[in-house]
C-alpha cells in the first residue's frame, strides 16, 4: 500500500443512515461508484479501523479511512 493517497472522513449526522458506498461516492467524487466498491470489497476501507461491506449503513462519528492506490499505467 505504499504510494497509495489515504483520505479519512468522520460521519456528521445528515449522512448517517446512508449505504457506506453512496456516502463515499459523493465524498470521493473523482472516484465512480463502481470504483468504490471494489475499494471496500478489497479491504481498503476501513470504519473505525475495521473492514466492512459496502452496504454497511453509516452512523455518526463513525471514523472512515480510505486507502486509494495510483491509477494503473
Amino acid at each position: 500500500m505504499t504510494g497509495d493517497r489515504r483520505v479519512t472522513h468522520v460521519v456528521e449526522s445528515d449522512g448517517a443512515g446512508a449505504r457506506l458506498d453512496q456516502w463515499l461516492a459523493k465524498r470521493l467524487p473523482e472516484l465512480s461508484r463502481m470504483r468504490v466498491q471494489a475499494l471496500i470489497a478489497a479491504g481498503r476501507a476501513l470504519v473505525d479501523g475495521r473492514a466492512v461491506k459496502a452496504a454497511h449503513r453509516v452512523q455518526a462519528g463513525e471514523r472512515v479511512e480510505v486507502a486509494i492506490p495510483p491509477p494503473a499505467r
